[in-house]
Parts: structure tokens; C-alpha cells; sequence
């Protein structure tokens, strides 16, 4: 069967080259009992390790039934083993994970023995061997003997023409010893067994042949008894190991070593989940960043403008694909908005510098802490900044704003508009207060907000020169008008700032006449209209313009009749991604887009480049550093499994097969940690308010390309792995002797 010409092996050590064999030469045949004695060192197991090939050699050539080979290559060499051998290790080296059913069976898995007959073979060979009482039991708990004897069940159960036994009975009793040998003659009968021994007496009665070494050589070969050879090659073609079973490998392997798969699985399952959280963290930190030029919390509406100072198109503001909570409004998103309003509550007066009106419908049940949200006109929710600065410890409470068309220098109690505060939230700048949908549906809000909003007048007035009596039209611009309207003037009355005109001894009253700027397109004049009085303020008076509420109808037609286009609006979104998702989808070239009431320049808000630069670089940078520190565990944990990858080659399996084992193996700890991860993740986004609006900041295509990046890792990790573990033989990789991979 086997043939060894000048057969040499040698070791690389520390001080130079060792001699494992030398110039060994031997024939081996089908049905011999041979025993090959000698002290330690002296070649016996560098030459079984040889002719099992779970070790090369050097020099030499060894010939398998007349084949020679020396040009084998390492796929040749496992379908030898897989075909021919089957190795009983002084060490057992059974894997300690499984039971003794697994371990047996594996054998007959390897070679693709018939599935529906493995169950059956694997108890009669267990049986065989006396450990049926112990068939669910891990290899872990058995005695010596008993794991010999399972080694044994596994060599028998490949049905294969060569047993090799190293020492099988050097760390066993003499009762056990003797079981141990009656069992190797019992298989021998038209196999090939080789069996290497210090204590040559004790299986001298059922040698056939006697080979002695000593310094890697052959010194005494002699035939003991005459054995019945045979010609039969007892050979199966080689079965590719179908992938259920390389399947069925990776999750015993798995689950039978559950600790292991739990401490794995965990330690993966914590890295994906602080990356996460650190990501969207990171993003979610654009809104303080970015979105307020005085690091608070961003403003949740967007002012747009036509670039041209054309109108704007609503239908390209609904084509953007705003959200449920995103709202269009017009011009009455600042009533409230002015230098020095003052918010009062329960006797208690908080100047502000201005107020942001925020629409309570951009907001989300979980954004309000404190509370519930706006049900009529008549109630609002603050943001914790104003909420704190009141000192009140909950909600229910009164306060009174003052619009902005109000004289906030003197107001008078009649100016004011008082609210119930029924909510809190963090969301919004600390000048937001939430108002109820409503308010922004209103009409009169919006021209009053409209007329806040830097409204151009021109004046024309009769005057009289001082040397005569010859008078003249002049006509007087007041750019940025503050125009307000008082309800206590008669109807039909104008109240006009004197300092804005000429001196007002020489000004007939009599041909007055107001038209108001470009936002009204000229298209609203009080000469359409009748005045009845026209006074003049003193000097000091806040307002440029006042007007009787009679005005206000008027007013209303020309601002929003028939023919009203706007020339800008306002969006309300939740936070600076949905303004971010806005923005993507609107057209940019045509609409200027101001964000917060800080009117950031939209190139600040859409060029996020030196910011998404940073956020890369450190998420890149901890990135490297968590799964660096993760792949240095996760490659101890690979190590401690060197032992079993090699049993399994030592059965038969092949390299291919094992690799892709080990890649499923990995891919199926990551796909479980990943999972973990998302579900986790979930939960927190439901119960944890702060990871609630961070995650908002994670795209279902962030999750994708995480748990892509993860699943690249660990597949990087197995081919890593396997390019160091299987480029050993197994007899270097079972005695430890591999390099730590990198």
C-alpha cells in the first residue's frame, strides 16, 4: 500500500535545523499489524505524522499504491487523509465541545456517508467502542480511556484501509491499554495498522511486524508473524462535503460551545450598537452646530424667498415631499417676533429679545416632556429655556405676549394676548414658543406679521412754504415703516409720526394721502378709501404709522384677494433633517432659503462640507480604534479554536470546505449581532427621548451600509484566519506550533 523512499523530514528550530526522519525506507501492505518502537525523539511519531500526511516531508518521495507524490499539493494531500487514513492521537484530540454522538458522526458526515444510515452507524460504532452510556455526554467530561476509545469510534467509522495509532495507550491504565489493543487487532484484518509504542510487550501478541528507530532512522525491521495481506485497495472515490452539512458544522460548532458564541456575539453586539449611537450622535449634532449662529438649539422654520423676486410657486414647495409634521404657512409666523417683547406669567415680566413663532404641529408626542400638546388658538407650548426662566414647576399657567405691531415701550394692557401653557419641549431655539395650528391659518395675523415685517410707505402731504401762502404735493418715503393699528382711533383715522415729516406747522392736513410698498404691489392707497382725521404724533412716538382698525378690512382684501401670490413663505420642520430633506429636494438655483431666526445664509446651511469632513474623520478614527480592539479579541477567541479545525482535517475534511464553514460561522455571529443591535436600538429610540431624536439622524441605508461594513469585517476576519490556520499542516497547528495571525 505504501512506499517510503529515502524519506527525510526536518524541523526548524530557534538554534538551526533539527532531524525529524532520515533517508527512511519502507513498504507497508494491506493487512500487517506493524509496531514501531524506540525511545523519545528517536523518528516514531515524525513518521506516522509523515505517512498520514499531517505532516510534509522534504526529501524523498512516498509512493500510495504505486503513485508517486512528490508533486501533491495540498488539496492531494487531504483527499489522501479523507481517503486512507485514519489517525488515533496519543493526545485523543477529540473536540472537547461536542458529545461523543458528534464527534463520531462527524466522521461519517466528513466522508458524505449515507444520511438517513449515519445515526444508525454512529451508535453501532459507539457501542462498539463501550460508550453508549455515554453518547450525550461532551468529550470535556470523559476519562482517558474513554476518550481514546472515542477516537477509536471515529478512525472506524471513516472505513478507511490505514489506522495510525500514536502511543493510543501512553497515558492509560494496563486494563484500559488492553481494551485499547484488542480493538486495534479486531479492525486490522484487511486494514493496514501502524501503531507506535514505548512498551513493545504489551502488543507483541498481535504484531505482525516490528520495526525499531532511533535518530530518525530504521533500525531493526523484522517480520513477526506472517500477515494476510491483501490486494484489496479498500479506496472511495472523494465526496465533496455537500454545504448542508458544511451548514450543519458551523452551527454545532456554534452551539456547542455556547459561552463562546455568547461572549462573541455580545462583544460584536456592543461595538455595533456604541458605533450607532456615536454616529448618529455625531450627525444629530449638525442641528447645534450648524443650525445657530449662538450654539442653541435650532430654530424649526425656513423662510424662502424667490431669488428674482418672482412669486413663489406653492406646488414647488409640496413637491419636495415634506412630512406629516412639515406645514407651509405665510408671513404670520413672526406676530410675535420683535425686539423687546416681554413675556409675562402670574405677575412675572421676562423682557426677550424676540420671540419664534414654531407651529406645535412639528412636533412629535415624545418632543413634548412636559405636558401635552396645543387642542384650540388659545394655547401654547414653550421650549425649556422660557419655561425655566418663568420658574414654574408645571404647566397650566398663564402668559401674555405682546405682538409685534404693538408700542413695546409703553404698552398698554389692551395690547397684550394672553395664553395657556399646556406643553414643554426641549426641540426648537430658547426662544420658541409652539402655537396651535390655527393661529397660522389667521389672516389677521398674517397681515399684522406682514406689516412687522419692514413695510415701505410713502406719504404724500400739502404743504405751505413759510414765506407764503403757495403750497405744494411733497412726497415723503418711509422705508421700514412700523405700521400698527389702534383700535381706540376713530374710524377712518391716520396717525402720522412727525418726525418722518416736514415741519408740521407748514403741513395741510387736508390732501394727505398713504400708499403702501412694493409686498402690496402698490395696489392699496388710503386715498381709495375716505379718512376722516389725520394727526400727528409727537416725535418721540414709537411707530411711524398708526391706523384705525377700520383699515383692516381693506387691508385683508388687497393682501390676500383674488390675485395674492406670495413672494415668500415659511416651513416648519421637526429638526435640521428634515430641513436638510427639504432642501435636497427643492431648487435651489431659483429659491433663497434663510433658516432660523438667526437668518443663516443658506450656503452655511447647505454646504455642510468642513463639517461632514470632521464628523468623517472622527467617525473614521473610532471607527478603526473600536473594531481594532474588537478584531484583537475576536483573534484570541479564533486561536483557541486552532484544535479543532485541525481534528477536522484530521478526519478528512477538506480545506474548502472548512474556510467556507468558518466564513458562515462568522457571518452568522454578525447577522445575530447586528439584529441584536437594531432591536436594541428600537427599543431605545421608543423609550430614551435623546436616542429618539438622534436616530432620526440614521437612514435605513445607514443601517445597510453598517451592517454591510460589520459583515465585511468579519469576513475579512475569516479569510484572514484561514489564510494563516490552513497554509500549516495539522500536526504543526495541533502542537501549537502557528504563528499569531494579523
Amino acid at each position: 500500500m505504501l512506499e517510503l523512499i529515502n524519506i527525510s523530514k526536518y524541523y526548524k528550530t530557534e538554534n538551526g535545523v533539527s532531524l525529524g526522519i532520515n533517508k527512511v525506507n519502507l513498504k507497508l501492505e494491506l493487512g500487517e499489524f506493524v509496531v514501531i518502537t524506540g525511545e523519545s525523539g528517536s523518528g516514531k511519531s515524525t513518521l506516522l505524522n509523515v505517512l498520514s500526511a499531517l505532516d510534509t516531508y522534504e526529501d524523498g518521495d512516498l509512493l500510495i499504491f504505486g503513485e508517486e507524490t512528490f508533486h501533491f499539493t495540498s488539496d492531494d494531500w487531504e483527499n489522501y487523509r479523507a481517503q486512507y487514513i485514519g489517525f488515533i492521537f496519543q493526545k485523543y484530540n477529540v473536540i472537547e465541545s461536542y458529545t461523543v454522538y458528534q464527534n463520531v458522526v462527524l466522521a461519517l458526515e466528513v466522508q458524505g456517508y449515507q444520511e438517513d444510515l449515519r445515526k444508525e452507524r454512529a451508535l453501532e460504532l459507539i457501542e462498539k467502542v463501550g460508550l453508549t452510556h455515554r453518547k450525550n455526554q461532551r468529550a470535556s467530561k470523559l476519562s482517558g480511556g474513554e476518550k481514546q476509545r472515542l477516537v477509536i469510534a471515529r478512525s472506524l467509522a471513516k472505513d478507511c484501509p490505514l489506522i495510525i495509532a500514536d502511543e493510543p495507550t501512553g497515558n492509560l491504565d494496563s486494563e484500559s491499554s488492553k481494551g485499547i489493543i484488542d480493538l486495534l487487532h479486531d479492525i486490522s484484518k484487511d486494514k493496514l495498522v501502524i501503531v507506535s509504542t514505548h512498551d513493545y510487550d504489551e502488543v507483541s501478541h498481535y504484531a505482525t511486524r516490528k520495526i525499531r528507530m532511533k535518530d530518525g532512522t530504521i533500525v531493526e525491521d523484522y517480520y513477526v508473524s506472517k500477515p494476510k495481506t491483501t490486494t484489496n485497495k479498500l479506496v472511495k472515490e472523494p465526496i465533496q462535503t455537500k454545504f448542508k452539512d458544511i451548514l450543519r458544522f458551523s452551527f454545532r460548532n456554534l452551539f456547542s460551545t455556547p459561552k463562546r458564541l455568547l461572549f462573541t456575539t455580545l462583544l460584536l453586539f456592543l461595538t455595533v450598537s456604541v458605533f450607532s449611537v456615536t454616529y448618529a450622535f455625531l450627525m444629530s449634532g449638525q442641528d447645534v452646530i450648524l443650525g445657530d449662529l449662538k450654539n442653541e438649539t435650532s430654530s424649526m422654520k425656513m423662510n424662502i424667498y424667490d431669488k428674482q423676486g418672482d412669486f413663489i410657486d406653492i406646488n414647488d414647495i409640496n413637491d419636495t415631499g415634506l412630512s406629516r409634521s412639515s406645514t407651509i404657512y405665510f408671513e404670520n409666523d413672526s406676530y410675535y417676533s420683535s425686539y423687546g417683547t416681554v413675556i409675562t406669567g402670574d405677575n412675572h415680566a421676562t423682557p426677550r429679545n424676540s420671540i419664534v413663532m414654531e407651529n406645535s404641529l412639528s412636533l412629535n408626542e415624545k418632543d413634548i416632556h412636559i405636558g401635552r400638546a396645543p387642542e384650540n388658538s388659545n394655547e401654547v407650548i414653550l421650549n425649556t429655556r422660557i419655561y425655566d426662566t418663568l420658574k414654574k414647576t408645571n404647566v397650566g399657567f398663564n402668559i401674555a405676549l405682546l405682538p409685534a405691531s404693538a408700542n413695546t415701550f409703553n404698552p398698554r394692557p389692551s395690547h397684550f394676548k394672553s395664553y395657556k401653557v399646556v406643553g414643554v419641549t426641549d426641540l426648537g431655539s430658547l426662544n420658541s414658543i409652539f402655537f396651535h395650528d390655527d393661529i397660522f391659518q389667521d389672516e389677521e395675523f398674517a397681515l399684522l406679521s406682514a406689516l412687522k415685517k419692514s413695510i415701505d410707505i410713502n406719504i404724500q402731504v400739502t404743504v405751505r412754504e413759510r414765506s407764503s401762502q403757495i403750497t405744494s404735493v411733497k412726497t415723503i418715503t418711509v422705508d421700514k415703516a412700523k405700521v400698527r393699528f389702534d383700535s381706540s382711533l376713530e374710524k377712518n383715522s391716520i396717525m402720522i409720526n412727525s418726525n418722518i415729516l416736514p415741519d408740521p406747522t407748514f403741513v395741510s392736513w387736508r390732501a394727505a394721502k398713504v400708499d403702501f410698498g412694493p409686498r402690496f404691489d402698490n395696489s392699496f392707497s388710503t386715498e381709495s378709501l375716505s379718512y376722516d382725521n389725520l394727526f400727528f404724533t409727537t416725535p418721540n412716538a414709537y411707530d411711524d404709522l398708526v391706523l384705525s382698525t377700520s383699515y383692516l378690512e381693506p387691508l385683508l382684501d388687497a393682501f390676500f384677494g383674488d390675485n395674492y401670490q406670495p413672494s415668500g413663505a415659511t416651513v416648519f420642520v421637526r429638526d435640521l433633517k428634515e430641513a436638510r430633506n427639504f432642501i435636497n429636494n427643492i431648487d435651489r438655483s431659483k429659491y433663497r432659503i434663510l433658516y432660523a431666526n438667526e437668518q443663516l445664509s443658506d450656503d452655511l446651511l447647505f454646504s455642510q462640507v468642513e463639517y461632514t469632513i470632521i464628523a468623517v474623520f472622527l467617525l473614521v478614527l473610532f471607527g478603526v480604534l473600536l473594531f481594532s480592539a474588537l478584531g484583537v479579541v475576536l483573534r484570541n477567541i479564533n486561536l483557541s479554536r486552532n484544535n479543532d479545525f485541525a481534528i477536522f482535517r484530521s478526519v478528512g475534511a477538506s480545506k474548502k470546505s472548512l474556510q467556507t464553514q468558518f466564513l458562515i460561522e462568522q457571518i452568522i455571529i454578525t447577522l445575530i449581532a447586528v439584529t441584536l443591535s437594531l432591536v436594541l436600538l428600537l427599543v431605545l429610540n421608543v423609550t430614551v427621548y435623546q436616542l429618539n431624536i438622534a436616530m432620526r439622524y440614521l437612514s435605513w441605508y445607514h443601517y445597510l451600509i453598517l451592517i454591510l461594513f460589520v459583515t465585511f469585517l468579519s469576513i475579512r476576519n475569516a479569510i484572514n484566519y484561514n489564510k494563516k490556520i490552513f497554509n500549516l499542516s495539522v500536526i504543526s497547528t495541533l502542537e501549537g506550533k502557528m504563528e499569531v495571525y494579523a
